[in-house]
C-alpha cells in the first residue's frame, strides 16, 4: 500500500515521533511506499523563512536530508495534477499547500497520512485519509 504524508506528518516523523497515533505507526509498517511531496519542503521553507516554524536548529534543507535518509520516496507534483487543481471543490479549505497534497491524493489514488480535520471533507471527492 501507498501513502503519502501532510507536512505535520513528516515534521513529527522526523522530530517528534510520539506524537504519531497508533494508526499512522501501523500504516508505516505495513506500506509497500511512503511517500514525501515536493509540496511538503516548499511549506516547510516557506513558513520557516516567515519565522512560522521552528525545527529544533535544523534547517529546512536538513528535513529534506533527514526525509531522504528515511527511506521516504520524494515525489513531485506533477503538472497534470496542477493543471487540474481547479477541479477540487473549494470547501472551507483553502490552504494551497493542502490542497495539492489532497488533489494529488485524489489523482494518483494515494492515501493521505494527515491530523488535519478538514481533510476529511473530501471523502466525497474520493480522498482516502488515514488520521
Amino acid at each position: 500500500m501507498k501513502f503519502i504524508i501532510d507536512t505535520h506528518i513528516l515534521l513529527w516523523t522526523l522530530l517528534d515521533p510520539e506524537k504519531l497515533s497508533k494508526n499512522i505507526l501501523n500504516a508505516y509498517a505495513k506500506a509497500d511506499e511512503v511517500q514525501v511531496s515536493n509540496i511538503n519542503f516548499w511549506e516547510i521553507s516557506l513558513k520557516y523563512r516567515l519565522g512560522k516554524l521552528t525545527l529544533e536548529g535544523l534547517t529546512p534543507k536538513d528535513i529534506y536530508l533527514a526525509a531522504k535518509e528515511s527511506h521516504f520516496k520524494i515525489v513531485d507534483i506533477d503538472s497534470q495534477t496542477t493543471s487540474t487543481l481547479y477541479q477540487l471543490p473549494l470547501r472551507n479549505h483553502k490552504d494551497p499547500f493542502d490542497r495539492l497534497l489532497i488533489w494529488h491524493s485524489i489523482q494518483h489514488e494515494t492515501t493521505l497520512i494527515s491530523r488535519d480535520g478538514k481533510f476529511s471533507q473530501y471523502e466525497e471527492d474520493g480522498l482516502i485519509l488515514l488520521s
